[in-house]
């Protein structure tokens, strides 16, 4: 199976820097933070993801509103490690979702940060934990609740959900509505983590025995032969 789409979120500040031109600043993850999922993130791990992706490279890494990919928020003007984490540099456009971001930003109501990502290298260190040491980072995010385990990538919750998205990303790309693509890359490897955690787990994994099960391994194979058919007219 090809690597998913992750999210992981910090607890790390924003900071209006210029007011007049809009431009914020703060880190994006944190280095050697064991989080909820006994995952580390180890310095050098976005080295080579900010050569290629960065602002300096093809400029593929997006600053988005709560994981949204329908709300970019603005141009990354400045992305580098230090000894502490992931920091950027980044300016709010003028849109009206923007606005809202911006005087939450101002306020302290946002303060918290999320990244989307693949991780591309790890391995378990000798306390058991799992070392990420390469990233393919697609976006981060300014984020309301960055500590909680479940930070959502997307309102999807069941397979008609998912249908729902497809309906909505092939009307925007038939009406050329999405110029960026890879905007359009950031909401399928979140449709295609969504795919993983919706399908059945499988066999010796422990079953949540509290709810009538559900057989959806039928809606799965389903949904990503739909996948395939619907968006074959991107190549």
């Amino acid at each position: 199976m090809k690597p998913t789409f992750q999210v992981k979120s910090f607890e790390t500040s924003v900071n209006l820097i210029d007011d007049t031109d809009r431009v914020v600043e703060g880190y994006f993850s944190k280095f050697d933070n064991v989080d909820l999922d006994g995952d580390i993130i180890v310095k050098g791990a976005f080295s080579k993801t900010i050569l290629e992706r960065g602002p300096k490279g093809k400029n593929q890494i997006k600053f988005l509103n709560q994981h949204n990919v329908y709300q970019p928020l603005g141009p990354i003007l400045e992305l580098e490690e230090d000894s502490f984490g992931l920091k950027y540099k980044a300016k709010i456009s003028n849109t009206s979702y923007g606005n809202d971001v911006y005087e939450l930003i101002k306020d302290g109501s946002l303060n918290q940060h999320s990244v989307g990502f693949v991780t591309l290298r790890s391995k378990k260190g000798e306390n058991g934990y799992n070392i990420i040491s390469e990233i393919k980072l697609y976006e981060g995010s300014v984020v309301t609740f960055a500590a909680n385990p479940d930070t959502p990538v997307t309102s999807v919750k069941s397979f008609d959900d998912l249908y729902s998205e497809l309906d909505k990303i092939e009307y925007i790309l038939r009406k050329g509505g999405i110029k960026d693509f890879t905007l359009l890359e950031i909401k399928l490897k979140q449709l295609q983590q969504l795919i993983v955690e919706l399908s059945p787990v499988e066999e010796g994994q422990p079953v949540n025995t509290t709810e009538d099960p559900v057989d959806t391994s039928k809606e799965a194979v389903e949904l990503i032969e739909v996948f395939k058919e619907r968006l074959t007219f991107l190549k």
